[in-house]
């Protein structure tokens, strides 16, 4: 799926003028520094498993073998467990090709086996030296057969599942070869994590379904959270029962249709009575290949100012700059809702922005480089504002619908919209007012007002390189307090570019500290208020959030 990528924005000096700034939090701890605990890698083999699809009946074996970083002590540790995705299995006469697991790659003339799985190395070496015991497993016999049915989703979650199962039995007896009895003792499946990359990503999501389901071995109840990196979503994913995660390269030439978007706004609202996050990452400069070490080719290909390399406009990250990226949300992701650690509450959220360590370039970019849409609990919001769930007024607008774009990207005003959320859509060439009732006056025990908003950047009425709104909060008093959004994303700016732009709805967080005056026990309105001569933009998800 090698086709084109979606454009970035600039940093012009028309944009630079409303880079947001970083609202006032309590510093996170720097997840790139190294943690106390001394790290020993161990490549395992442990022999082959039987994986079927389930459409095809399709069974044939993977190789149950990757590698496993270790924490120095007893334990016993959290378990993270990473999965790579579809890439060449075996490297023939220079060239990638997609021939099958270790044990059956060519051997005249000589070749060699692929091992993605040890492309995230420099992450999980970083997390099991804070204490977290991690497994990159292999999935090349399923990258070599998942051109049918279900592409392998199934398939990359028996591998999963059997996997944790050796480190359940590891646990307590020996393993094979150089694992040995380093385990025993260090395995705590009451705490486990998984991060999945491309069709690893769809295989992590299809994992939480099937481990609720799973027949042929246990059920694992510690899982607290999952994390996918550029997936596909071939199976429609909803997740539901973990805090959940995705990151969505902005210059992704491979899943160019960014489709982990899909499964976050599908799974927004799949917890209501439960305690689990949704989070989504946007990531300017990125393509999909470079967060694995091993793939070192750069998947994007077209000439996009705003992805080409080539190009002097160009916002890429190099290959180094873009793990530390996902270093820094990954580590972070895994660190809160697996360790438990609070401190990174405000980078997971995108109430802060990210260390100095995941910032290249200029200062001035990193308030913008990730944009954060986050969902707490339905405990711990008060949804205001999303249709068909909360009523609104607006007064003044020429252009006050709704729509739900398909996965294809069609069905509003801007054509591609990959966020496939029902939202908003507002244009206006006079001052213009969208109103929102609270209906839970007391918000002061949460933390931020917030909402996801993209500007429609085919619309004329967008004259000018970013919005702006001011956000008003009124109490039964009747006294507000206003805050211009623009200060706290880059949601807000058009996308320039040509026709590879793609809409996405990224998050606005406004804590509400910056709402000073008003009696936040007894708010009783919201408003969003025009600040532009004239626009287009949409928007969904307006809530006051802990």
């Amino acid at each position: 799926m090698r086709l084109r990528a979606l454009v970035l924005p600039l940093l012009t000096a028309a944009v630079l003028a409303v880079v947001p700034t970083t609202p006032a939090t309590a510093a996170a701890p720097d997840p790139a520094t190294t943690g106390s605990h001394s790290v020993t890698t161990i490549e395992y083999d442990a022999g082959t498993t039987l994986v079927t699809d389930p459409s095809t009946l399709l069974t044939y074996p993977e190789q149950l073998e990757g590698a496993l970083y270790v924490p120095s002590g007893p334990g016993p540790f959290p378990v993270l467990m990473f999965l790579h995705g579809r890439h060449g299995t075996c490297v023939y006469g220079g060239i990638l090709e997609f021939v099958g697991p270790r044990a059956t790659c060519p051997e005249s003339p000589a070749t060699s086996n692929v091992a993605s799985y040890r492309g995230y190395a420099y992450l999980a070496t970083n997390l099991a030296s804070h204490g977290y015991l991690v497994a990159s497993v292999n999935a090349n016999s399923i990258n070599s057969l998942d051109w049918a049915g279900d592409a392998g989703a199934e398939e990359r979650a028996q591998v999963l599942a059997r996997s944790l199962d050796k480190l359940g039995e590891w646990n307590t007896t020996a393993g094979p070869g150089a694992v040995g009895t380093a385990l025993v003792g260090k395995v705590d499946l009451s705490r486990i994590g998984l991060m999945g990359h491309s069709r690893g990503g769809e295989g992590v999501d299809r994992f939480i379904e099937y481990n609720r389901t799973r027949t042929d071995g246990p059920r694992y109840t510690g899982l607290k959270a999952v994390f996918a990196l550029a997936p596909t979503d071939f199976g429609a994913e909803a997740p539901t029962g973990v805090h959940w995660a995705v990151l969505l390269p902005l210059c992704d030439g491979d899943v160019y249709d960014l489709q982990g978007a899909h499964a976050y706004d599908r799974g927004r609202f799949t917890d209501p009575a439960t305690a689990f996050t949704r989070a989504q990452y946007t990531v300017t400069g990125t393509n999909h290949n470079w967060f694995n070490t091993v793939w070192t080719g750069d998947d994007y290909a077209g000439s996009d100012p705003a992805c080409n390399k080539a190009n002097a406009s160009s916002v890429r990250l190099t290959d180094a700059e873009q793990r530390d990226v996902g270093l820094a949300i990954m580590a972070s992701f895994f660190r809160r809702w697996v360790g438990g650690e609070t401190a990174f509450d405000a980078l997971v959220k995108g109430a802060e922005a990210l260390p100095a360590s995941a910032c290249p370039g200029a200062a001035t970019t990193c308030p913008t480089l990730v944009r954060t849409s986050y969902l707490a609990p339905a405990a711990d919001r008060v949804l205001l504002a999303q249709p068909g769930v909360a009523t609104v007024s607006a007064t003044g607008f020429a252009t006050n619908t709704t729509c739900t774009p398909t996965t294809t990207g069609t069905g509003c005003p801007t054509n591609p919209t990959r966020s496939i959320a029902t939202q908003h859509t507002l244009g206006w060439t006079a001052p213009a007012t969208f109103s929102a009732a609270v209906p839970a006056t007391n918000v002061s025990g949460l933390a931020a007002l917030t909402f996801r908003t993209g500007v429609n950047y085919n619309d004329v009425r967008n004259t000018t390189a970013a919005q702006d709104l001011d956000v008003v909060v009124r109490d039964a008093t009747g006294a507000t307090a206003t805050v211009n959004a623009a200060a706290y994303t880059a949601a807000l700016r058009k996308p320039p570019g040509g026709v590879d732009r793609e809409l996405m709805l990224d998050g606005v967080w406004i804590p509400l500290s910056a709402f000073a005056g008003v009696d936040l026990a007894n708010v009783t309105q919201v408003q969003l208020k025009t600040r532009t001569a004239s626009g287009s933009i949409q928007l969904a998800e307006l809530a006051f959030q802990k």
